[in-house]
């Protein structure tokens, strides 16, 4: 019988009970936009974030690339001296005066560095060339020495084969000779394994035999004054880094860097990174002040229309109540007590606000796709948003079902 009288009351006060549903449907449909709308807009941020990130990501990985290949063509761009060596001195004459032991490399092959990598002992030194009548640089290698916890690499320099000496170009010219020649150095033969091509720098007048053969014309065996090594990609621009990781391992050994075409583009590359990501978190903090006046201007509006619902609510209350006195006298007078009265008038409410708020979300979800593309969909709002449009409508027509319940039915009867 309560749930007949509620439906019987809807269909008799049809179009009050629809404006009632409009009003709920605009609040809901409101909040619920305005939450799809900033949800939106986060989900547009992020994936512009992360297009930004990726695209900077990518510009890195290109320029990582392109240095590690630069790098690699380069050549070798750290020298491990001995530590007692004088650096005015090496640089005016071009080679290490001090030595250390040949055995270094090995340890430091060994050892799990990761700083450095492409290791190669060497031994050099500025002597004067009787056939050729002018100073040359003698220049001892061997092969690079194998890195136990890297994978296998190609070298930057082949070894050289015992009783072979490569020419550099000025000292082939000068000498006319070519591959295959035999020529002699220190009262020892060499066949010329190979003739440099032009490079432009000391490469140009320097002559390279292998390391065990140049230390024994020098009578420093198992000595090196240098060894040659390659900068790895995780270090650059970090030259102390270098230093530190290297020199705890060899303690009476400093590093130095000789060639700065790879450090420019490493430099340029963590530049090109710095910016980046202070672009991003521009973006971020634009996007961010964008949101937070969008949030302003809903914190304002919304209530607003809440508040509005509410009232707009209260009043077709007051106005059902009002129409209903005498429906409301008779009711009371064959003995329907006033609790089940105002329960009816809730109860109609609580329809009003269930059926708005079904149907705003229903339409400001469907007008979100619409013009988004995506559903914000989710069982947690849809209860929220019909619990809240349950309890405004329950609360905008509490006083006006507990007026109408709690009149005397002689006086409304009377009135009749």
């Amino acid at each position: 019988m309560f749930f007949r009288i509620v439906f019987r009351e809807i269909h008799h006060r049809f179009l009050n009970f629809i404006l009632g549903v409009f009003s709920v449907f605009i609040a809901v449909a409101c909040l619920t936009g305005g939450m799809g709308l900033l949800k939106s807009f986060d989900l547009e941020t992020e994936a512009l974030i992360g297009e930004q990130e990726k695209k900077l990501q990518q510009r890195l990985d290109e320029f990582t690339d392109e240095v590690r290949k630069i790098t690699k063509k380069m050549g070798f761009n750290l020298i491990i001296l001995p530590a007692r060596q004088d650096l005015t001195e090496m640089w005016a004459q071009d080679f290490s005066s001090a030595t250390m032991p040949q055995e270094y490399a090995r340890k430091l092959a060994d050892s799990k560095v990761m700083t450095v990598r492409h290791l190669m002992p060497v031994l050099q030194k500025k002597i004067y060339w009787d056939t050729l009548k002018k100073e040359v640089i003698l220049i001892g290698i061997q092969g690079e020495i194998p890195l136990m916890h890297r994978a296998a690499r190609k070298p930057i320099l082949r070894p050289i084969k015992p009783g072979t000496a490569v020419l550099g170009h000025l000292v082939a010219t000068d000498l006319s000779l070519k591959k295959g020649d035999t020529v002699s150095l220190m009262g020892r033969g060499f066949t010329v394994g190979e003739v440099l091509s032009e490079r432009g720098g000391k490469d140009d007048i320097s002559i390279w035999v292998d390391l065990d053969t140049v230390q024994e014309m020098l009578e420093l065996k198992g000595r090196i004054n240098a060894i040659w090594a390659l900068e790895c990609h995780c270090a650059w621009a970090d030259l102390p880094k270098v230093r530190k990781e290297v020199e705890k391992i060899l303690p009476d050994t400093r590093v130095v860097e000789y060639k700065t075409m790879a450090l420019a583009r490493a430099e340029f590359r963590w530049q090109t990174k710095e910016h980046g990501e202070q672009e991003i978190e521009t973006k971020k903090a634009e996007r961010a002040e964008l949101r937070a006046e969008r949030e302003k201007l809903a914190a304002v509006l919304i209530p607003l229309i809440i508040l509005g619902s509410g009232i707009w609510i209260a009043v077709l209350a007051f106005s059902n109540v009002k129409d209903r006195q005498s429906e409301i006298g008779v009711l009371r007078a064959i003995g329907v007590r006033s609790r089940t009265i105002m329960l009816v008038f809730l109860a109609r409410a609580g329809l009003t606000g269930v059926t708005g708020a079904v149907t705003g979300y229903i339409a400001a979800t469907a007008g979100l796709h619409l013009i988004k593309g995506e559903t914000f969909w989710s069982f947690l709002s849809v209860v929220t948003m019909i619990g809240a449009a349950f309890f405004l409508s329950c609360a905008a027509s509490w006083i006006p079902a507990l007026i109408g319940a709690n009149q005397d039915p002689a006086d409304i009867l009377r009135e009749e």
